[in-house]
């Protein structure tokens, strides 16, 4: 189902000047954006469990019930916890500066 990417630089480089294109254009900056985003990557994660599942197993040998409680569980909440929180961390905060140090 995925697209392995391989590690080699003339395959690696265009994708990365694309994203970094993409990125000086501003589009990334709102809010708005970055919540899409993150849905996103939430909802390619929960599609792509089942092959996370099986590099998990060949790679460090766990078995369904660790990847399901431990490493689904906690990524899928740390995912969601950005989603849910980023507009709260990103307003804007004041702190009290002393004369001196300003």
């Amino acid at each position: 189902m995925s697209r392995e990417i391989p590690d080699d630089t003339s395959v690696v480089q265009p994708i990365f000047d694309n994203l970094k294109r993409n990125f000086l254009t501003g589009k990334t900056k709102p809010l708005q954006a970055r919540k899409a985003a993150l849905k996103s990557l939430i909802d390619g994660y929960n599609a792509l469990k089942e092959e996370f599942e099986v590099a998990l197993e060949k790679d460090l040998g766990t078995g369904k019930y660790f990847s399901e409680l431990i490493v689904h569980g906690v990524t899928i909440d740390d995912m969601e916890d950005l989603h849910d929180n980023l507009e709260s961390w990103a307003k804007p905060e004041s702190v009290p500066t002393p004369l001196g140090k300003s």
